[in-house]
């Protein structure tokens, strides 16, 4: 069985091929093979197959298209297209994938890894890279079109140019200089402004005793270059020009370099033979070995870094008493919590504390994944960490499984800290993990990441606000201890307004420092007074204020969630449950349930108990500023009668399984959708009034100071008031 994007788009069986229907269904077909074995939302396969042009049956037919393919696959053992995650996915071995092949073989022969670890001489290598062009059979994705099939077609020729690169270095290694002349001229006369090709053309045929030729191809290229785009030859082809006109002995093949492998576990050097994509006169393409570098570059420690005593210890608890291993073989240790809970400023003194155990360097990226910026994409990291590690720019794989291995293959044997910061998900994060023990992965977030725990053994530590205690310390630390021994209790109460969020407590800080002829307390009344979130924010720094920072864990989570979670801003009790939310956003309990799962996750909400769910303090109040700007007041008027409504009726059902006997007045008739508890005896109904008086008595109090105001929410409550 073997499936073919690396040409026309087919699939074969036992040497005959499978009827896959007209362009457009192989074009369905291509979007999941070169998914990387992961499931496609349906959105995703429309913009593939359709782009900007989709009709709007395209839903319809693409049904239409994959119902006609798990048709044509049944033949096809072991495969099968099916639904998964609001989308499809394509069950099918990649080993039975061309193109999925082609990656395999060439991440072996460019990291001279083979897939047991076993390192391979720069022979097999060739060979590897050989068998991967092998699989090409002509214009990839052939008879197909449209944007996505375009740019997938450009990305799966240029990897076919890096590799054919990477060969030729091998090769020339080897001396087979003869053999590539002529190859190495056809794919210069298809790009001949490609220096890299231009290079290796002429040092093979220089070496093949034949120097005129080799100039007369630098003078082409130069041609080419200057006549379509105005521009000379890079310095690299200038340089192997000057050394081909003076003989220079650096050009002869170099014997020590032919048969060199590459062991695995060797540390930096476990590249020597990494084959090199431009040809610089003083090497050319010797691969020597990469330059010895120990990166330092954790950011600066935190000023007046305060308390997290036990959070360090338990960071600490997670090495082992020897230096040499770490207690869990991923090695990875994941810092979540809401926006401004001091995650990274956690995770960088931690690190200072112990980069010590790390000599082999320690490494740093800002992911970016809530900032206003675009996150940064695992390829965009990946070049990051090799140039960090010392791997020349020009010999980065653009490939991500490429880079991916080739990280994986420089950290094995070393011990390295890697700090990922503001990562956004788990699939963001896991190409940078190292392959083996040795290195701390240190990774930040403001959502759970549960796919690291779950897949990849990241031991996660859930970070919470600071104490009161620690949060007053801090507040003195930045504003002078004496200024707050002078005004202890309006410390107190700031740290209270601040809700105890390390981020809100060092913004009131510095305003304060900023008017050193103003009173703590007068800052507090104004925050009191004020809206806290305008409040808490450093003047010039927009990225600097507390609302800026919700602002992004915000916009980080689905519609339905951000509904969701402006609609809970209104609630008037401390917590909420999954049925709760349901009669608040009109869902299905079991749909809210995982809507505040979700919020969970973003740390936007938290679990405090079983089926319990709160906000913090200033997150509460950003929920409600969201609701008022985002939502009508009829709309956000009804959301908070249908939550009274609930509670209403299930206090009711309550009292009658309680005490059946009372004569009870009747209550308004309820929307017949809201979901009334059914208890099956006193005990529960006991202990549902038990969970939620102090969520009654809040709802009885809204009613009351509601009652009479041009929009009362309260009406269903007056019973009970």
């Amino acid at each position: 069985m073997e499936f073919r994007v690396l040409g026309p788009v087919g699939l074969w069986l036992a040497g005959n091929e499978v009827d896959l229907g007209p362009a457009r269904q192989r074009c369905v077909l291509a979007a999941f093979l070169l998914n990387d074995g992961q499931p496609l939302s349906t959105e995703a396969a429309i913009a593939r197959v359709w782009g900007e042009e989709a009709p709007a049956r395209s839903r319809e037919l693409l049904y239409i298209y994959i119902s006609r393919l798990r048709k044509a696959l049944r033949a096809a053992d072991g495969v099968q297209l099916r639904r998964s995650s609001g989308g499809y996915l394509l069950d099918v071995p990649q080993h039975a994938i061309d193109a999925s092949q082609f990656t395999r073989l060439t991440v072996e022969a460019t990291t001279g890894l083979s897939g047991d670890d076993r390192g391979l001489d720069s022979a097999t290598r060739v060979e590897r890279f050989r068998s991967a062009l092998a699989l090409w059979r002509g214009t990839p994705l052939d008879g197909l079109s449209g944007a996505w099939i375009e740019g997938t077609r450009e990305y799966l020729r240029r990897r076919r140019l890096k590799a054919l690169e990477n060969c030729f270095d091998l090769e020339l290694q080897l001396g087979n200089h003869s053999a590539l002349v002529n190859e190495l001229s056809d794919l210069v006369d298809l790009h001949p402004t490609m220096e890299p090709l231009v290079g290796q053309l002429m040092l093979a045929l220089y070496r093949s005793g034949r120097q005129a030729s080799a100039l007369a191809a630098f003078r082409d290229a130069r041609r080419v270059l200057i006549d379509d785009y105005g521009l000379e030859p890079g310095p690299a082809l200038r340089e192997l020009e000057h050394a081909i006109l003076v003989n220079d002995p650096s050009l002869d093949l170099q014997p020590a370099i032919a048969g060199t492998t590459c062991s695995a576990g060797a540390g930096p050097d476990a590249v020597s033979a990494a084959p090199v994509s431009t040809v610089p006169a003083s090497a050319v393409v010797a691969a020597g070995a990469l330059a010895e570098r120990t990166p330092r570059e954790l950011p600066a420690d935190v000023a007046g870094f305060t308390g997290r005593a036990i959070e360090i210890a338990a960071l600490n608890s997670q090495l082992t008493d020897s230096a040499d291993r770490l207690s869990t073989p991923a090695g990875v240790t994941l810092i979540t919590g809401t926006a401004g809970v001091g995650k990274t400023a956690l995770a960088v003194h931690w690190a200072h504390q112990i980069n010590d155990r790390f000599p082999d360097g320690q490494l740093y990226v800002n992911l970016r994944g809530y900032s206003t910026d675009v996150p940064i994409s695992p390829i965009q990291a990946l070049t990051s960490l090799l140039r960090s590690l010392g791997m020349p720019t020009e010999q980065i794989p653009i490939d991500v499984a490429e880079a991916a291995a080739l990280y994986r293959s420089l950290l094995a044997g070393r011990r390295a800290l890697i700090l990922l910061d503001n990562a956004r998900s788990a699939t963001q994060v896991r190409p940078l993990l190292p392959g083996r023990p040795g290195c701390l992965v240190l990774v930040t977030s403001r959502d759970r990441l549960g796919g690291l725990i779950a897949r990849d053994g990241a031991q996660q530590l859930a970070l919470k606000v600071l104490d009161a205690g620690d949060a007053c310390q801090l507040l003195s630390q930045v504003i002078g201890v004496d200024r707050g021994q002078a005004e202890r209790r309006a410390v107190g109460e700031l740290a209270e307004v601040c809700a105890y969020l390390p981020l809100a407590l060092r913004i009131a800080a510095a305003n304060i420092n900023g008017r050193p002829l103003h009173r703590i307390a007068d800052h507090v009344v104004r925050l009191r007074r004020d809206d806290h979130l305008m409040a808490l924010a450093v003047e010039g720094d927009e990225e600097t204020a507390v609302g800026a920072a919700f602002d992004a864990s915000y916009k980080s989570i689905p519609p339905a969630a951000q509904r969701m979670f402006r609609l809970l801003g209104l609630v008037p009790g401390p917590d909420f449950t999954a049925p709760a939310a349901a009669a608040l956003a009109v869902l299905d309990p079991d749909e809210a349930g995982r809507v505040l799962e979700r919020l969970a996750d973003a740390h936007l909400i938290s679990e405090h108990a079983a089926g319990r769910f709160a906000f913090h303090d200033l997150l509460r109040r950003y929920a409600r500023a969201r609701a008022v700007a985002e939502d009508g007041e009829a709309d956000r008027t009804a959301a908070v009668r249908r939550l009274f409504d609930w509670y209403l009726h299930n206090v009711d059902a309550a009292g009658i399984r309680l005490y059946p006997q009372r004569f009870r007045l009747p209550i308004p008739e309820t929307d017949r959708t809201l979901p009334i508890v059914d208890f099956p005896d006193p005990a529960g109904a006991l202990h549902w009034l038990g969970a939620e008086r102090r969520n009654l008595i809040e709802a009885a109090q809204h009613a009351v100071t509601q009652r009479g105001s041009a929009a009362p929410v309260g009406d269903s409550f007056r019973y009970a008031a």
